[in-house]
């Protein structure tokens, strides 16, 4: 097979890790891979050397749908792959107005957003009902996405696949600070998205009842000065740190006996997911999309209603209190990320294209 990604950039991120993953897999196994992308960046991820990393540079061009169709269809007309694989919502739009209703290769699109936040309700709304009904198949990473897809942009059922995002492998690199005993845990962009001004709220009555546990938040972002903030007036800076990113993101989970997912809404939580497999006693608020496609509820986790922070306060303050039943959840939640093992997820993709390639070569 010949594989072509379409993606917006190779920057760190969730996307680009599936990228990756796939691309080195497939290439692996003897197939010809391309990867092309629309913004000039370097890579965040490694890829096998025979793996070819196109830029193609539409904003060098002059301005205009027309131009723009025109050198896409020219440059993927003369790569000429079996399927095109894209990712990300710029390139998304593109694979599917400009290329598809004048090329005749398969295309997947693959949505990695939470199509309910105000940003992707509003932006391209239109290109999308327009476009979107040109790809062979959209994939999602959860079913209640599928579900909104399909309503918003009438879409048929027929044309979504979930396939969740792979868990990585746990590696512990032995460079993760050591955060001590009874050490709350919570990871991500310093954002308001994340909710980490509601998980505050939240420890500041944690800690009246637990004055020996900590609250450690790892992640930069536009937030922190006011979180800090916050933590300040709340008087309880000294109970809570921000150390900002860290690498050893398993060596870190390793350690800690409970981890927080406070997001208002997520696409898929990936940080979630390396928690679990991390073995932490994991809490998050129930948000769209994804913990309650990932947590099965007082089995290998607790689900929270979203922005409800009494009912976080005592989620969290049950497992600080209950260490038998933290540690059930712990094992609970390993075997629970298995299932989204790398392996797994590879065949769920691997067994989409070849057979959206045989279908089209049987017809033809």
């Amino acid at each position: 097979m010949k594989i072509c990604f379409f993606i917006s950039n190779l920057l760190c991120g969730g996307a680009q890790r599936v990228v990756s993953i796939l691309a080195n897999r497939w290439v692996a196994q003897g197939n010809e891979v391309v990867i092309i992308y629309l913004h000039d960046t370097e890579s965040a991820f490694q890829f096998d050397n025979k793996i070819r990393l196109i830029y193609l540079a539409l904003n060098s061009l002059p301005k205009g749908w027309y131009v723009h169709r025109k050198a896409v269809r020219a440059f993927f007309k003369k790569e000429n792959p079996d399927i095109i694989i894209s990712f990300l919502e710029k390139a998304n739009i593109v694979a599917t107005s400009l290329m598809k209703p004048f090329n005749k290769q398969l295309i997947i699109i693959s949505e990695r957003n939470n199509p309910l936040t105000a940003d992707c309700i509003k932006k391209n709304l239109l290109k999308k009902l327009l476009f979107f009904r040109f790809a062979d198949k959209i994939v999602t990473q959860t079913e209640n996405v599928t579900t909104y897809l399909t309503r918003r942009y009438f879409l048929s059922r027929r044309k979504c696949v979930v396939i969740p995002n792979p868990a990585r492998k746990v590696e512990i690199y032995g460079t993760a600070p050591k955060i001590g005993p009874n050490t709350i845990i919570a990871m991500g962009r310093l954002a308001y998205q994340k909710g980490f001004d509601l998980l505050l709220m939240a420890f500041a009555h944690i800690i009246k009842k637990y004055p020996d546990w900590r609250l450690v938040i790892y992640g930069e972002g536009e937030e922190r000065k006011s979180l800090e903030e916050q933590a300040k007036m709340m008087g309880i800076i000294k109970y809570v740190s921000f150390p900002g990113i860290v690498k050893d993101v398993f060596g870190v989970m390793k350690q800690a006996e409970i981890f927080v997912l406070s997001s208002r809404h997520e696409g898929m939580p990936n940080v979630l997911l390396e928690a679990m497999s991390s073995g932490c006693a994991c809490v998050a608020y129930n948000c769209d999309y994804g913990p309650a496609e990932l947590i099965d509820h007082e089995k290998s986790g607790l689900l929270v209603p979203v922005g409800d922070v009494n009912a976080l306060v005592k989620s969290i303050q049950r497992l600080i209190a209950n260490r038998e039943e933290r540690l059930l959840f712990c094992e609970n939640a390993m075997k629970k990320a298995r299932s989204f093992d790398e392996d797994v997820i590879f065949e769920k993709w691997d067994s989409l294209v070849k057979t959206l390639i045989n279908t089209k070569k049987s017809a033809t």
